[in-house]
């Protein structure tokens, strides 16, 4: 476990046996029992120490499900988090400096704002204030000070507290840090890190589960290609924005609104719109392969094996009355296509008769409107016209 949570190299270790026949871990010369390891090699506070050793006990144990086996970080990206971390002490330490840059400007502003209005009442002529009045304006600005000044304390001691605590975040906490931000840009190599940290945990419920539709693989009794095991995908569409969340889920948002989590091993959409629902197949598709279970509301489910069939995606539920559902659509849509394609020949082979009729058989010509008095009076259509009588010659 500590090789995905803090980048141990667990090749540098062996386990041997104590003074008592209890299991130790060697480390140069010592041998140590696991809590010593924890505090005393990776230099662990007793807190993490045994928030680790709990987790670890609970996934070994069988008591959570989704425990991930233990497996050794990719060394480049182990690599390119020492840089980040680099880069990181460095950002903290120009910090630092703007911090303490900032505090001395506040408190000269604050002294300056008081030597100002002091300033002000010596200067104000003997006749507009008493003695008495110049001394109480002036009591009220050396408070007004003094209030200042212990807000500014306050918030100072509150800013230095957070650079403290951005100093002071365990190993697991950083390398958590820099997965997440990879992984918003796109990574996916890192979305699959960071969901490998995330798997020992128990997935908390969210209020609006029981109206949400799951989309997952189907269940080992079907075989599924390899390659869908590895799914971390990042959807990106015209209108769909995404956010990694800490936990490695990817929280997806339609025009701005929230209607789809990526759990990795499931897709929960609450969304029961058309299109919504035809981009959780797609994606669920593109991560589990063409068969995939749903769980959630039965009229939500319908509904997505309808949309499944209208779109004509290559999918097969693994609930049986789903796939009927599909099946069923499939069958009216190609009745109708059927239909539609037998109008369309009956209108080609009508429209095609009529044309060899008006071939075989065209129109006799239409006699001359006597009542049109601007007909051209050579019209060939004139029996009078000169070569349109009996011919006289013959």
């Amino acid at each position: 476990m500590l090789a995905h949570t803090h980048g141990l190299f667990v090749e540098k270790y062996s386990i041997g046996k104590g003074a008592d026949g209890g299991d130790r871990v060697q480390a140069g010369s010592r041998n140590l029992n696991v809590s010593d390891f924890l505090t005393k090699e990776m230099n662990l506070s007793w807190e993490e120490a045994a928030q680790l050793l709990r987790e670890t006990y609970r996934a070994q144990t069988g008591r959570d499900p989704e425990h991930a086996p233990r497996h050794t970080p990719e060394r480049d990206l182990w690599g390119e988090f020492q840089q980040w971390r680099s880069a990181f002490r460095d950002e903290l330490r120009r910090a630092w400096d703007a911090q303490a840059d900032h505090e001395s400007e506040r408190r000269k502003a604050v002294k300056s704002e008081f030597y100002s209005a002091r300033s002000a009442l010596i200067e104000r002529p003997r006749m507009d204030l008493s003695g008495v009045q110049r001394r109480e304006q002036l009591s009220a600005a050396r408070i007004a000070r003094l209030e200042a000044e212990a807000a500014l304390r306050v918030q100072i001691a509150k800013e230095r507290d957070a650079l403290k605590g951005a100093a002071s975040r365990p190993l697991t906490e950083q390398y958590r840090d820099f997965l997440q931000e990879r992984a918003q840009k796109g990574d996916e190599r890192s979305l699959r890190e960071l969901r490998r940290m995330q798997q020992i945990r128990l997935r908390t419920k969210r209020a609006d589960d029981e109206r949400a539709v799951i989309f997952r693989p189907p269940s080992r009794a079907v075989e599924r290609p390899a390659a869908h095991d590895r799914n971390e995908i990042i959807y990106a569409g015209p209108s769909i924005t995404y956010e990694v969340r800490a936990s490695g889920e990817v929280d997806y948002r339609k025009d701005g609104v929230a209607f789809l989590v990526d759990e990795g091993r499931t897709l929960r959409l609450w969304d029961s719109e058309r299109e919504a629902v035809e981009i959780a197949l797609r994606f669920a598709q593109q991560k589990f392969g063409s068969t995939l279970s749903l769980s959630g509301p039965d009229d939500f489910q319908a509904a997505a094996a309808r949309v499944a069939a209208d779109t004509r995606m290559r999918i097969v539920f693994e609930q049986s009355e789903l796939e009927s559902i599909r099946q069923v659509r499939v069958a009216e849509l190609d009745a109708e296509a059927l239909e539609r394609r037998a109008a369309q020949r009956e209108r080609e082979t009508w429209e095609r008769d009529e044309l060899r009729d008006a071939v075989r058989h065209p129109l006799p010509p239409t006699p001359e409107d006597p009542s049109n008095p601007d007909q051209d009076a050579a019209s060939p259509a004139d029996p009078d016209a000169p070569g349109n009588g009996p011919d006289t010659d013959r």
